[in-house]
């Protein structure tokens, strides 16, 4: 069904009040990073709920493959097409994102139902840092370590690249 829809689905199913930390199963991701997220997310949920409105459901922790990737991790076609989406997201947001895409991500279950996520592919993890922004949610990059993936990658990087690019403009103007 999609990238989208396999991360959709479970939000129905899993307990609202519960703090999801998701990282890709490809091996990319180091699942040693996970507590580091865990931890900012903890921290920063407890100082903006002594700042934000009682409907505040907590931050959005990304984990920035770009601090310290593995060499080869990136193809250039992806390198820079990865840079050229996060320019154009943060130009349009006026926020810095250095990786909108990442697979790596820590946030509360009832913010991924209140965002009312519908992308069905790739660009679920854009969709998803892009209404947190717009809801005001504090979006929070961690630095972690990307490597090179096992098995091969289902991203089409043009089709891809340009679905995603029609979801920062949707985003943006919608």
């Amino acid at each position: 069904k999609g990238k989208g829809n396999a991360m959709i689905e479970p939000f129905q199913k899993i307990p609202a009040g519960a703090t999801i930390a998701l990282l890709d199963a490809d091996g990319s991701y180091d699942p040693a990073d996970v507590p580091r997220l865990l931890d900012t997310f903890f921290q920063a949920k407890k100082l903006y709920q002594k700042t934000e409105a009682a409907a505040f459901h907590g931050p959005l922790v990304l984990g920035n493959r770009f601090s310290a990737p593995e060499k080869g991790s990136f193809t250039a076609t992806n390198r820079l097409g990865n840079s050229l989406l996060n320019l154009a997201a943060s130009l349009l947001f006026a926020h810095k994102l250095s990786d909108t895409l990442t697979g790596l991500r820590v946030f509360p279950c009832s913010l991924a139902r209140a965002l009312g996520l519908k992308a069905s592919n790739f660009e679920i993890e854009t969709e998803m840092t892009l209404k947190a922004l717009k809801a005001g949610v504090p979006v929070i990059e961690v630095p972690c370590r990307y490597t090179t993936r096992s098995g091969e990658s289902k991203l089409r990087p043009l089709s891809d690249g340009a679905r995603i690019l029609r979801r920062i403009l949707k985003e943006r103007l919608g």
